[in-house]
């Protein structure tokens, strides 16, 4: 027994409260162990050094440094500030920290109490091998319904979808502060929900609309967003059109040894106008994978605990319930999702190319279902800022042979294929609309950087079936075929893709139809009576029908037409 387990040891006597017999137990007991590898040492000298870890970002000391605030051990009490040290340690993975803050939910220590958010990470916790979560989950099930029961592992499917990101960005611990002995330390930052930046003082510029002198119009770029890594070098991926003199930073990149090969290639990039007032965010697909057999489920949990598993297990989330639970818990630091909708030509767009999936699978005998959705969200920030998000999940259920009990099991294999936001000041929402729109529909994916990628995906995937095949696993076979079938349906469809971003772009009635000289049509910010276009792919919207760009900037530019 460690000195992390004698503080905990009255929960099963009464996990309403910290009995004194266990507060007891370990104040005489602590000083006799070690907690987590740090001395039971209370001098200020190993209070800072612990603070010190804590703050540069080690998940061992923040639960250390929790204890020690919940117990008050060389350190003044403070409940609250134990509960934020257990938060970002249990947003790091670690199974004690998700066990100590799901004993401050039960205990209302610090925190609201909440037995279904203790739940939730007590369940984090045991899934990671913990014996005391299995037992203290065991005193909740007495205390909760079924359907609470359920509610709470879904919440622990997307706090795992959460952490999961958090590990995948660049960690920002704040500055060292010391806790002097008996003192109240400084109150730590909460870990879900960083603050967002204070307004700058501005004059507000209205849109990316440009003025030169009486002239009114608006200039789009076409920027070619990067794979810098490439293949034999830097390669266009993928461009959109953005308002000129927008400031962008990253792109696609490639993470080289991942469990998960469909997050191999990451796209990652953001855009600001000029003036800071709006912000253009594009965030990596997420994939997750769960399976209704308990058994396959065991397997897949004990592969990740050796370290050789998949893409995270999660409860399949459709668009509404990821947009809630994981994208703007998750990504979106701050915002609060003040309303969403589900996306219905969205939806049956991504469906009629669902269909055709499946009766591709079908025809190579493959019990497969694509189930799409797409969410719209409205957010607003603490400083008065609103959003738009764009989310769409992409659902294949396959039902694959029970080779041991019989029958047949689903497979659910995920991706939160859209994750994109577009946020500016308050009172600009139709802004926010029209550009969001715009940028969106005008998605184009390079084909030739797509068939790179495809083959390295076809390789991975001849490389997995050539293991399968050594190992004799039937089931992992099913699976590699499948993922075989899906990466020719992905690779074929690069034409519904277009219409998919384009039908995004329609979404909000933000852009309308125009024609080019040549015949091709493009969607372009709404609320303009004349459009024009260069042939390095820049676009002047205007609603001066004497305003001619061929004169005013001595270039050759080409009138479209609006499409009615």
């Amino acid at each position: 027994m460690n000195a992390h387990s004698i503080l905990r040891c009255g929960h099963s006597i009464s996990w309403l409260g910290r009995s004194v017999l266990s507060r007891t137990v370990a104040a005489g007991l602590l000083t006799l162990f070690t907690s987590q590898g740090f001395a039971a040492d209370f001098s200020s000298a190993a209070l800072s050094a612990v603070q010190a870890q804590a703050d540069a970002g080690d998940a061992t000391a923040q639960t250390e440094l929790g204890l020690r605030l919940v117990d008050g051990k060389g350190v003044r009490k403070d409940l609250v500030q134990a509960a934020e040290w257990f938060r970002k340690s249990a947003m790091q993975g670690d199974a004690s920290g998700q066990l100590e803050l799901g004993v401050m939910y039960v205990n209302g220590e610090g925190v609201t109490q909440d037995l279904r958010e203790a739940y939730a990470w007590y369940t984090l916790a045991q899934r990671q091998g913990n014996p005391q979560a299995k037992e203290y989950l065991e005193d909740l099930n007495r205390s909760l319904s079924s359907d609470a029961r359920a509610k709470a592992r879904e919440r622990a499917d997307a706090l795992a979808l959460l952490i999961e990101s958090s590990r995948q960005k660049a960690p920002k611990h704040g500055a060292h502060r010391q806790i002097a002995s008996g003192q109240s330390p400084v109150k730590a930052e909460p870990a879900r929900a960083a603050a967002p930046p204070a307004a700058r003082p501005r004059e507000p510029v209205r849109g990316a609309a440009k003025e030169a002198g009486s002239k009114n119009y608006m200039i789009w770029n076409r920027v070619r967003v990067k794979d810098e890594n490439g293949f034999n070098g830097p390669v266009e991926a993928y461009s959109i059109l953005l308002p000129k003199d927008w400031k962008t930073e990253g792109g696609v990149r490639w993470v080289i040894n991942t469990t998960c090969p469909a997050e191999a290639v990451q796209n990652r990039f953001t855009a600001t106008s000029a003036d800071g007032a709006f912000r253009l965010e594009v965030f990596p697909l997420k994939s997750w994978q769960w399976f209704d057999d308990p058994m396959m489920l065991q397997i897949n949990r004990n592969n990740a605990a050796s370290g050789s598993a998949g893409c995270p297990l999660a409860r399949p989330f459709d668009a509404s319930q990821y947009l809630e639970q994981v994208f703007v818990a998750g990504d979106l630091s701050g915002a609060s999702l003040v309303s969403h909708e589900r996306n219905d030509p969205m939806s049956r767009l991504m469906l009629e190319q669902a269909r055709k999936d499946n009766a591709l699978f079908q025809a190579n005998g493959v019990r497969v279902e694509s189930r799409p959705s797409a969410e719209i969200g409205r957010l607003r920030w603490p400083d008065g800022r609103i959003g738009i998000a764009f989310c769409a999940v992409a659902q294949t259920v396959s039902f694959l042979p029970n080779m041991i009990q019989g029958g047949t099991y689903a497979s659910y294999q995920c991706q939160a294929t859209v994750k994109t936001m577009l946020s500016g000041p308050a009172g600009r929402e139709k802004e926010v609309e029209q550009i969001l729109s715009t940028i969106v529909a005008s998605t184009r994916v390079n084909p030739d950087w797509q068939a790179a990628v495809q083959r390295v995906f076809g390789n991975i995937a001849r490389g997995e079936q050539q293991e399968t095949a050594k190992r004799a696993a039937i089931w992992r076979q099913s699976q590699n075929e499948i993922g075989e079938i899906q990466r020719r349906t992905w690779e074929d469809s690069q034409a519904s893709r277009d219409r998919i971003n384009e039908e995004w772009g329609r979404t909000l009635r933000g852009v309308e139809s125009w024609t080019e000289p040549g015949g091709s049509r493009v969607e372009l910010s709404n609320g303009y009576n004349e459009a024009w276009a260069k042939s390095d792919g820049t676009y002047l919207l205007s609603n001066d029908p004497l305003f001619d760009p061929r004169v005013e900037f001595k270039e050759d530019w080409k009138r479209l037409e609006k499409k009615p």
